[in-house]
């Protein structure tokens, strides 16, 4: 989860050459219906928040307790009934129950 893997992120989705982020999105659109791209939110959030990759990961692809934390609140702010309210900010995310993770 070194610098490189961190340096072919982008918040855009790129059609050339077409990859999952792309697909979903174009699938969505053939079904006529919402797309959430997880993938931009949790990408933004993770460099704006100041820690390492590593922080929010246990291995190359899958998510730790805290990542699991942004993953979630990024689904509530969206799905939720109060959808229209900004993510919250990171420090807000990473306490639970009174604790820093």
């Amino acid at each position: 989860m070194g610098s490189k893997t961190r340096s072919k992120w982008s918040f855009e989705i790129s059609n050339h050459p077409p990859n999952y982020r792309s697909r979903l999105r174009d699938l969505a659109e053939e079904q006529a219906v919402a797309f959430l791209d997880m993938t931009a939110i949790w990408g933004s959030y993770i460099r704006e928040s100041g820690y390492p990759l590593d922080w929010f990961k246990r291995d190359r692809f899958h998510a730790n307790a805290r990542g699991g934390q942004v993953l979630a609140q990024i689904l509530t702010s969206h799905l939720g009934p109060d959808s229209h309210e900004p993510l919250p900010p990171s420090s807000d995310i990473q306490k639970k129950e009174g604790r820093d993770f």
